[in-house]
């Protein structure tokens, strides 16, 4: 069978059948007595007097002897407004139809000849209801909750706000996120934007964890300085926010105090502070790996991802960022995360593991970040990198600490490093223990790698003030037009926000140089 089998409300995660599934009786007979919901497996789901299981885990109730109705819907989501046609199904009616009822939610239509109807809906979210009768004198009845939701073209979030659905005003404002979430909606013709006001908001628990499914859009009014997500730690793990859905951006906030700052799987997350997020691997749940950012997909861009720190006895990688999939992560700083005490710890500004080459890290300052490990070898107290790409990163100042420490700015032997700055990291104490293995790294500078190998370069980048942070090369640097063009820098800029190339061919490094101005002077 290749039909939809129509269920009642995948999205919503209702997955029985509805009365006109072709799945019903349409299974071969197992001998299992219950289905996924305990209700007896072989049921008459078609009215046709046979008790036949049903294809899938929830069998359909027995409507044999009886009368049962269903109605869909043309459409369920919408934006501003929304007329919507419904249809009635009725199985078990060898009467005629005498009368239709329909609770549409925002009114009620009774009569003849309603099999289908047609009704306009303003923002909110509706139940709806249908109930026939016929000639006999028997009923059935049908109940869709949360039928339709019709989400506002913008909705308003501030603390002081009036909280009057749809949150349309910021006078009618909702005030919490999550609020506002439940009546957003994404359609082919639009989506929710939710404009969210300078404050603090709470998430302290994970029932109360921002959940994005939709393709809407989430946006402070005043940035990450001044929209503020908090969470909490402790047994109860989960994210401040998760963005899952290729449309979704959420851009301008910042999450702290949480277990995870933010999870990625698809979507876009940009100018945000992931900050001071605390995991810790006796929580479980993968709860020591990833602290500000898990990202296992989609795009994240603009960001400060920063002292974050992951911890416990074993299995802690990744403080600032842990990532792999077909993922982004550009135009960002990861700054002074760290791995606190930790067997085998790696990564502790990012963990990039990826044997399918999917994982991207591109034009990102990865800087004082710090693993303190003990007993096995430790390795990348910058990055660790199994799998993947980092290309134009700039990588300073990053330290390992153990046993056996080893690379304090780049661990690992797998992926591909291009374009990079990877200087004056340490390892146990020590200068030189840049990189793990050069053999990954082309079109790069660091003293550990050879000197004209792979176009790889070992004389000091030449920053312009490192101690103070500002990792943008002077004139005479080795790492100016000493990179390798790929086909991303058509258009793109670097971390600073500067054309990607400014010459013929890029700089290593997130900051490309750009040359003096000159004055043409012409003497007449």
């Amino acid at each position: 069978m290749t039909a939809d089998p129509r269920w009642v409300d995948a999205p919503n995660g209702d997955f029985s059948l509805r009365l006109d599934s072709p799945c019903r009786d349409a299974a071969g007979a197992l001998g299992i007595a219950r289905d996924g919901a305990g209700a007896p497996r072989a049921q008459d789901g078609s009215g046709d007097g046979l008790a036949i299981p049903d294809i899938g885990a929830f069998e359909a109730d027995d409507v044999h002897g009886g009368l049962a109705c269903f109605f869909a819907p043309d459409k369920r989501e919408g934006v501003g407004g929304l007329d919507v046609t419904f249809t009635a199904s009725v199985l078990g009616a060898e009467e005629e139809i005498v009368a239709y009822g329909w609770d549409l939610g925002n009114r009620r239509l009774e009569g003849a000849g309603l099999g289908q109807v047609v009704n306009h809906y303003e923002p909110g979210i509706y139940d709806v209801s249908l109930t026939v009768s016929n000639s006999a004198g028997a009923t059935a009845a049908w109940t869709w909750r949360t039928c339709i939701r019709v989400g506002p073209a913008v909705a308003y979030v501030a603390p002081q706000g009036g909280n009057q659905p749809p949150f349309d005003s910021w006078e009618k404002a909702a005030t919490t996120i999550q609020a506002a979430l439940r009546l957003a909606t994404a359609s082919p013709e639009g989506a929710t934007r939710i404009v969210v006001a300078d404050g603090l908001y709470p998430v302290a628990s994970s029932a109360e964890a921002i959940y994005i499914d939709r393709g809407i859009t989430l946006a402070s009014l005043g940035g990450p300085s001044r929209a503020i997500l908090r969470g909490t730690t402790g047994a109860d793990v989960y994210p401040n926010i998760e963005v899952n859905h290729p449309d979704a951006v959420v851009e301008g906030f910042a999450s702290e105090q949480g277990h995870f700052g933010a999870v990625v799987s698809r979507g876009t997350l940009r100018h945000c502070i992931l900050r001071d997020n605390t995991g810790h691997a006796a929580y479980g749940h993968d709860s020591g790996y990833g602290a500000g950012l898990r990202q296992y997909g989609g795009l994240v861009e603009s960001c400060l991802i920063a002292t974050n720190t992951v911890g416990g006895e074993t299995g802690c990688q990744g403080a600032g960022v842990f990532m792999r999939g077909a993922s982004l992560l550009r135009n960002s700083a990861i700054t002074h995360n760290a791995v606190l005490r930790n067997m085998g710890a790696t990564g502790a500004g990012i963990t990039l593991v990826d044997p399918l080459q999917r994982a991207v890290v591109r034009n990102c300052l990865i800087a004082g970040n710090t693993v303190n490990g003990y007993t096995l070898a430790v390795s990348g107290g910058g990055v660790r990198i199994h799998g993947g790409h980092l290309q134009n990163c700039t990588v300073v100042g990053n330290a390992i600490t153990g046993s056996l420490p080893s690379a304090g700015g780049i661990g690992g032997s797998g992926g591909t490093v291009v374009n990079a700055l990877v200087w004056g990291n340490l390892a146990g104490g020590q200068p030189g223990g840049d990189i793990a293995t050069p053999a990954i790294c082309s079109f790069s500078c660091s003293p550990g790698l050879t000197e004209g190998e792979r176009g790889n370069v070992t004389r000091a980048p030449r920053f312009v003030d490192a101690v103070s942070g500002d990792y943008h090369l002077l004139p005479g640097s080795p790492g100016i037009n000493a990179g390798v063009n790929q086909t991303w820098m058509a258009g793109a800029v670097d971390l600073g926000g500067q054309p990607r190339i400014a010459s013929r061919t890029v700089d290593m490094g997130a900051f490309e140089h750009l040359p003096p101005t000159r004055t043409l002077l012409i003497l007449k």
